[in-house]
């Protein structure tokens, strides 16, 4: 059974060869690794609808901590 799951990405891009995903929180860094998980679903759906074959960095932004992670 499958499920269908409605999100949009913040931000992305591709510079030198990389493209990047970039996701703005409003939430607390210690919920890190759940905005991993969403950005790693962000990776699949733009490898499926665009054929990048190439490298993805992923960023978790949390402004009002002034926190970013580079998965």
């Amino acid at each position: 059974q499958e499920k269908i799951t409605e999100r949009r990405i913040d931000l992305w891009g591709v510079t030198e060869e990389c493209l990047w995903i970039v996701d703005y929180k409003t939430g607390s860094p210690q919920y890190k690794d759940k905005a991993n998980e969403q950005l790693n679903d962000y990776e699949k759906a733009l490898r499926l609808t665009t054929g990048w074959t190439g490298p993805i960095k992923k960023v978790a932004l949390f402004p009002f901590s002034k926190q970013t992670f580079i998965f």
